[in-house]
């Protein structure tokens, strides 16, 4: 928590809500695939984390096809997974 915190504060991370995503907001969603199948939202990309050092081409690919220069969220469900 410390960690993010100063990344926070730093300006080196921004902290976004639900309130700020559209239908249209890339995300890269790091929860389990189980996790993924309950409920997740529109235009993402399911990657658990523990899979994205394996899996960065599909990232890239992604962001090449999908996100091209705007920003994308990176999400899961309490924040730490996807500060990693």
């Amino acid at each position: 928590t410390g960690m993010v915190a100063h990344n926070v504060l730093t300006g080196e991370l921004v902290l976004t809500g639900p309130e700020a995503l559209t239908e249209d907001t890339p995300v890269l969603d790091v929860r389990t695939v189980g996790e993924y199948a309950a409920g997740h939202t529109p235009n993402s990309l399911n990657i658990p984390h523990t899979q994205l050092r394996d899996r960065l081409d599909e990232v890239r690919a992604w962001v090449d096809e999908s996100v091209g220069d705007q920003s994308f969220v990176v999400m899961c469900a309490a924040g730490v997974r996807s500060w990693i």
